[in-house]
């Protein structure tokens, strides 16, 4: 089992498919809630839409961690006193020597680095934060009503849709499928509501 334990706040960045130059297109038409086959690759999000953003944006798409071989894609320690290195290329990652520079650099603790492994995720972090960049600030994103939360998800390698319900869902995959949105990015989650039941 797996404890979520990220350790860079570069780690609490983390959206689709792209192939013209002036919107992405969908992998799959057919997919109904952005599934496709297991190994499609991730996608950069589009340069025109990426420009939208980059007057904005927080951390430097040179900056570490993005500058590391393998596309690097998070990384979270286990319940055993362990630490997974996410990358897109593993085989590539582990060129990174000394792993214990590496470690430092990340910020993991002595106490977490009984082993190191490596696991292979389909979007970078930089992939994965240009499409939630995207989707938060982006003038020509779709703003489906019914969205309860958005999160950059690392631990998931995926962007995480809280909506409000079965209908909200709906909506929200017919209109980022309608806007070209790529698969194996946008994870939608309902997420009931909580009653206030304090005394006022």
């Amino acid at each position: 089992m797996r404890r979520r334990s990220l350790f860079l706040a570069a780690c609490a960045l983390v959206v689709c498919s792209c192939s013209d130059s002036t919107a992405p297109k969908l992998v799959d038409k057919g997919s109904p809630r952005f599934t496709c086959v297991s190994d499609a690759p991730g996608v950069d999000l589009p340069a025109n839409l990426r420009a939208e953003l980059d007057t904005n944006r927080l951390f430097s798409r040179s900056s570490f961690p993005n500058n590391l071989p393998g596309g690097f894609a998070g990384v979270y320690a286990t319940d055993y006193n362990g630490v997974v290195l996410q990358f897109v290329d593993p085989a590539a990652a582990q060129s990174i020597q000394p792993v214990s520079k590496l470690l430092d650099d990340l910020g993991v603790p002595a106490t977490a680095r009984k082993y190191v492994a490596y696991q292979k995720e389909r979007w970078s972090l930089l992939q994965l934060d240009d499409w939630f960049q995207y989707i938060s600030f982006g003038t020509s994103s779709p703003s489906p009503a019914g969205i309860s939360s958005l999160e950059l998800d690392p631990y998931r390698n995926a962007i995480t849709l809280g909506v409000v319900d079965e209908a909200a869902r709906s909506h929200v995959i017919a209109l980022y499928n309608a806007a070209g949105f790529p698969c194996n990015l946008i994870r939608t989650v309902i997420e009931t509501p909580s009653i206030d039941r304090s005394v006022h």
